[in-house]
């Protein structure tokens, strides 16, 4: 978001103010261009960033002319996310005098995996846009599908408006779907849907009744499709991940108790070795 921010401040007239929790940002920017702000927890690291972020969000003179664009850590709770995007709507319209629960505009850039969990929570829909990074080591510019960046667009913009490059780029207009895909994101008649989430083009399963991703084929002890080399587990997604029992959960899990304590017994019996053998060098020195 930085990178965004600082061509927003230095090539367009749309006005933009910065929240990270990165202090370093201070040195290049003002008060009313920066705000130090942990996403996670709605915090302002002081008063003058919030009024700073107040006197922004009046500017813009209604709800509408405001887009929250956030890119935050992979490995950051959803949920915390989820519910900081809620409050700075909730911020915004009450600055307007307007008692709203509805989001503002809103781009998330996070990996596609994650698309049930925000789903469960905020009315976004996803892009099939593939964001690439330049200064990352795994997300950038690739070819092939398996290997390109899982970094999706989730918003709340009806998708059909949000025209992405094509044809001579790797998307196109689907006329079924309404809205732009992949270029290898066939269009499935059965599912009604572009259904690739990777850029890969995927094959319908009969038996599961949706598209699946290529190379996985219907295991019948699972009774869903998997790739070729698994273990089988039909219980895996109701029970245990450790023993493949659907009476517990795994941190539930007898087999993985029991070996907790074992490894605890065994660090205790080295911690007394260890102590002995100190004491033992301690009173054979003279």
């Amino acid at each position: 978001m930085p990178r965004l921010h600082e061509y927003i401040q230095s090539t367009s007239n749309i006005s933009s103010i910065l929240l990270d929790i990165d202090n370093r940002y201070k040195m290049f920017w003002s008060n009313e261009q920066f705000c130090r702000f942990n996403m996670f927890n709605r915090h302002f690291f002081n008063p003058t960033s919030k009024l700073s972020f107040k006197k922004f969000l009046k500017s813009a003179e209604h709800p509408r002319n405001i887009v929250v664009v956030v890119d935050p850590p992979f490995g950051g709770l959803v949920d915390c996310v989820c519910e900081s995007l809620k409050w700075i709507s909730r911020f915004a319209f009450s600055l307007f005098g307007q008692n709203s629960t509805q989001l503002l505009t809103t781009l998330w850039l996070f990996p596609y995996f994650m698309e049930k969990r925000i789903k469960n929570q905020l009315q976004l829909t996803m892009l099939d846009y593939r964001v690439d990074y330049e200064n990352h080591r795994k997300f950038k510019e690739a070819k092939h599908g398996r290997y390109m960046s899982p970094v999706r667009i989730f918003t709340n913009i009806k998708n059909k408006t949000v025209r992405l490059p094509s044809p001579d780029y790797s998307y196109r207009f689907c006329e079924l779907c309404q809205r732009f895909v992949a270029k290898d994101n066939l269009h499935c008649k059965l599912c009604n849907d572009c259904p690739s989430k990777d850029g890969r083009t995927y094959r319908h399963c009969n038996i599961c009744q949706i598209c699946v991703k290529p190379g996985r084929k219907h295991c019948k002890t699972c009774d869903r499709c998997q790739p070729p080399l698994h273990s089988c587990n039909p219980h895996t997604s109701d029970g245990c991940h450790s023993c493949g029992e659907a009476t517990h959960k795994r941190k539930d899990c007898p087999l993985l108790l029991n070996h907790q304590k074992t490894e605890v017994s065994l660090k205790k019996n080295k911690l007394l070795k260890f102590k002995s053998r100190k004491r033992k060098s301690f009173f054979s020195n003279p």
